[in-house]
C-alpha cells in the first residue's frame, strides 16, 4: 500500500477542521440521515462522513460501520483530499497499488470506495462523504451527482455549526458585558447614594436652622438643591431597577439555543 501524503497547506487545513468543533462529537441525526441516504442511493453497505485530523480519520457519521475513527495513514479519504477531482472512485481496491495490501482491504474487505471531498468556503478540504462496498462496483451519473449534492448538504451543516459557534460566543460576550455593567451600576449607585444622603440631610438642617433668617433668594437656592438631590436619587433608583429587570432578560437570553 501507499500511505496518503499531507497537502501542502496541511497546517491551515488542520486549523480549518478544528474551527468547526466537530472532532470527537457524538452522532447527530442530521448527519446520520445523510449517510443513510448515501448508502441507499449507491447500494453500498457503508457510508461515512469523515474529517481528516492530525493522525486519524474521524467519522462524524458512520452508517453500517461500528468504529468512530481509523488511522489516517491507511485511510482512503487521505488520498481523496489530495486529489484534484471532486470525487474519488476506486472500483476495486485490490487492483490499486495504493490500497491492495491496506488493512482496510485485507481485514475489513473494503473493495469499492467513492468519496466526495468536503471543501469549505475558504477552499480547505476537510474530509469526505464516502461509501464503501465489499465487492467491486461502478456508479452511474445519477448516483455520482446525488453523492455530490449530499456532500454539499454536509458542508451546509458544517457552516451552520460554525455560525452557531460564533453566535454562542457572541451571546457569552453579551452576558459578560451585561454582568459587568450591572456591577458597575451597583458600585456607582453605592458610591453616589451615601454622599447624596449626607447632602440631603445637611440641606434639611440648613433649611430648618436658617429658614427664619435666610433671604428668599437663599431659600430658593436651597430648594433647587433639594430638587436636584431628589432627581439624582430617582435616577440612581431607576438605574438599579433597570438592572433588576435586566436580570430577567438575561435569564431568558441564556435559554436561547443556536
Amino acid at each position: 500500500m501507499i500511505a496518503p501524503t499531507f497537502p501542502d497547506n496541511e497546517k491551515q487545513r488542520q486549523r480549518a477542521v478544528e474551527q468547526y468543533n466537530l472532532l470527537d462529537t457524538l452522532p447527530e441525526a442530521s448527519y446520520d440521515e445523510i449517510t443513510a441516504l448515501a448508502s441507499f442511493i449507491t447500494d453500498a453497505p457503508i457510508s461515512l462522513i469523515t474529517l481528516l485530523d492530525n493522525d486519524r480519520n474521524f467519522f462524524k457519521s458512520a452508517h453500517g460501520f461500528p468504529l468512530t475513527e481509523s488511522p489516517r495513514d491507511i485511510s482512503f479519504c487521505g488520498h481523496a483530499i489530495i486529489s484534484d477531482h471532486p470525487i474519488t472512485i476506486i472500483e476495486d481496491a485490490r487492483k490499486d497499488i495504493r490500497f491492495k495490501d491496506n488493512p482496510l482491504v485485507t481485514n475489513q474487505n473494503a473493495v469499492f470506495y467513492a468519496g466526495v471531498t468536503l471543501v469549505n468556503q475558504e477552499g480547505y478540504r476537510l474530509g469526505t462523504l464516502c461509501v464503501f462496498d465489499t465487492e467491486p462496483k461502478t456508479l452511474n451519473e445519477k448516483q455520482i451527482m446525488t453523492l455530490k449534492v449530499l456532500a454539499s448538504q454536509v458542508m451546509r451543516l458544517f457552516e451552520q455549526q460554525l455560525v452557531n459557534l460564533k453566535l454562542e460566543k457572541l451571546k457569552e460576550e453579551l452576558l459578560l458585558r451585561n454582568e459587568n455593567l450591572k456591577k458597575f451600576a451597583n458600585v456607582l449607585s453605592h458610591d453616589l447614594k451615601s454622599p447624596l444622603a449626607n447632602m440631603t440631610s445637611l440641606i434639611g438642617l440648613v433649611e430648618s436652622d436658617f429658614e427664619k433668617y435666610a433671604s428668599p433668594e437663599s431659600l430658593e437656592y436651597l430648594q433647587l438643591l433639594k430638587d436636584s438631590s431628589s432627581s439624582l436619587r430617582d435616577y440612581i433608583d431607576g438605574l438599579l431597577m433597570f438592572y433588576s429587570y435586566s436580570e430577567l432578560g438575561k435569564e431568558w437570553f441564556r435559554t436561547i439555543k443556536f
